[in-house]
């Protein structure tokens, strides 16, 4: 198997698989290592210390030891060597084994220092060199910023050393097969101590908890808030059901899904934060409709019962089921969930969590649900990060053009209009929302601005006209991203560098001639412009660069305005 190496943006370290075919007892293994700084008064005074150490062995080498040996006159020491300087390399050819003739043992003394020196001067002048080294390092990361920590080079200071006899070959790219018996074999480490934690839990519950049966099938959730929340849920047999859920609920859920998770909010500050004055019973309402939305398509995917069985519920046997989600319940009608609503809801699946302490009430999501907020915008954000960290010649190690193209296509389709986007029908962020939204939109921006920087920079190395056309369709295409999202439903710096980046895309598909692709982008972005606010008009650089890219040569660009 072919062995690669990888340049990584940090530091290079190489993770061993030691080749040990003939010694069985010896496994071959994959390590990943991560590589912390860490600066203290302790560090500073070891890293002086041995700097200081060094020096003076310097000093006493160059101002007493050299002194000494320069003093002797250098046709002696060539008269040392031309007649004693064979016997000594036959000396040395013998093991020392041979016998010194006793008018050469002087000269051989004087050999054997001059030896010592040099060694001794080569290996203290190193040794000071890489202290000096290790303290300006030192010096230097402990007056960076955080952000230019994260992109310190460490490999400088990096030193792995194998005795000669140990071989290693670098594999930063391990196959599926030797990561899983890696993995394999640490499982069977830790399911020992697995199993005594559950046997010595088992022993601590008592017999009534012992011969409980399980109510209902464990069940994985997944809460994703991109620019809609949908619920996903995974039974262990296989079954799933992935829905969104209504405008209604959108923005009760979407709280406490931007909430630290397991931490309790008090109910009146959740009515505080998403609703408005008046509306006391809106968040039990919602709270209800939540559930029976999740509860009637989990039963639908049969992860949950068609029916709540009679008497399940602790109520009568007539007691009716709970009622599907109905798009009645966007006309905005409340209306206080009765308690038995409440009892069949929590029975069958319950989003929520409660905890009374007093007369307060604190609520939060419930624990074993997953939450997940721009999922592919979010890690995709992080290699852009250590990519753009590199010079733009090495970025490509890290994050090709290709992958860059692919991930900001991925990126558009799940950020859509923005956090949440496409539960705010009335056309503006709710206030508890905002900041996730500003934050959101900053990171895809990021995104799109540095992947136009790399298409510009490919742009110069392209040779042909074709290779250039398309490079230059797809720079119109990010300009024309970064001004969609610079407006969504929250106009950034009042509109000035959207309009600026619309009309750049508008060159730049009128240099390719895509006179279509830049209309539909245009008639979307003044579409958007107007929903904020309804007497939009573009300024007039944009103005005119419409007319002179979506006019046809007999007529006139009438309008720019989305009617």
């Amino acid at each position: 198997m072919n062995q690669k190496h990888k340049r990584f943006p940090l530091f290079t370290l190489p993770a061993p698989k030691f080749l040990t075919e003939d010694l069985k007892k010896i496994d071959d293994f994959v390590v990943m290592v991560r590589v912390t700084p860490k600066i203290t008064l302790l560090n500073y005074a070891q890293t002086v210390l041995y700097l200081l150490i060094f020096l003076s062995y310097c000093l006493i080498l160059f101002l007493i030891v050299f002194p000494v040996v320069l003093k002797i006159p250098f046709p002696v020491l060539l008269t040392v060597v031309q007649r004693s300087g064979w016997l000594f390399v036959a000396y040395g050819l013998q093991g020392g084994m041979a016998t010194i003739p006793p008018e050469h043992l002087k000269d051989f003394l004087y050999i054997w220092v001059g030896i010592f020196v040099l060694a001794g001067a080569a290996v203290l002048v190193a040794q000071t060199r890489r202290a000096i080294r290790d303290f300006r390092g030192l010096r230097e990361i402990h007056q960076m910023t955080p952000q230019q920590r994260s992109n310190f080079a460490l490999e400088k200071y990096l030193r792995v050393s194998l005795p000669t006899w140990l071989y290693s070959s670098v594999n930063y790219e391990p196959t599926p097969e030797e990561l899983l018996a890696v993995i394999r074999e640490r499982e069977q480490v830790t399911e020992g101590q697995t199993q005594a934690i559950v046997d010595a839990l088992e022993s601590n519950e008592g017999s009534e908890t012992q011969e409980e049966e399980e109510e209902q099938p464990s069940i994985s959730t997944l809460l994703s808030v991109t620019d809609r929340l949908t619920f996903s849920a995974l039974g262990p047999e296989g079954k799933q059901m992935t829905m969104v859920l209504s405008d209604a609920v959108a923005p009760s859920v979407g709280f406490f899904a931007t909430c630290e998770k397991g931490t309790w909010t008090l109910k009146g500050d959740v009515e505080k934060e998403v609703y408005d004055l008046g509306k006391d019973t809106a968040f039990a309402v919602h709270r209800q409709r939540a559930n029976d939305q999740i509860i009637a398509r989990m039963r639908t995917a049969d992860l949950l019962p068609a029916s709540v069985k009679p008497g399940e519920a602790g109520s009568d046997p007539g007691t009716e089921p709970v009622v599907p989600f109905s798009h009645e319940d966007e006309k905005g009608t409340e209306q206080t969930p009765s308690p038995q609503q409440l009892m069949l809801s929590e029975k069958g699946f319950n989003l929520f969590e409660n905890r009374i302490e007093g007369q307060d009430s604190f609520w939060r999501l419930l624990s074993t649900c997953s939450v997940e907020v721009f999922p592919i915008m979010a890690n995709f954000y992080k290699q852009v990060a250590q990519a753009q960290a590199l010079p733009l010649a090495d970025a490509p190690v890290l994050l090709t053009l290709e992958q860059l193209r692919q991930g900001c296509h991925h990126v558009m389709k799940e950020y859509g209009e923005g956090f949440l986007a496409f539960h705010m029908k009335k056309g503006y962020v709710w206030s508890w929302a905002l900041p996730f939204y500003k934050h959101y939109r900053e990171q895809c921006l990021a995104i799109l601005a540095y992947a136009n920087q790399r298409e510009q920079e490919y742009l110069k190395t392209c040779e042909t006209a074709k290779e250039k056309y398309e490079v230059i369709e797809h720079i119109a295409q990010l300009y024309g991203w970064q001004a969609l999202v610079s407006t969504g439903l929250d106009l950034k710096d009042k509109g000035v560098y959207s309009e600026r980046d619309m009309e750049r895309c508008l060159a730049y598909y009128g240099n390719v001639k895509k006179r279509s692709a830049a209309r539909a982008i245009y008639h979307r972005y003044c579409e958007l412009r107007s929903r904020i606010d309804p007497t939009y008009e573009p300024g007039e650089a944009l103005k005119k660069r419409a007319d002179e890219v979506l006019a046809s040569p007999s007529k006139p660009l009438r309008s720019h305005k989305t009617r």
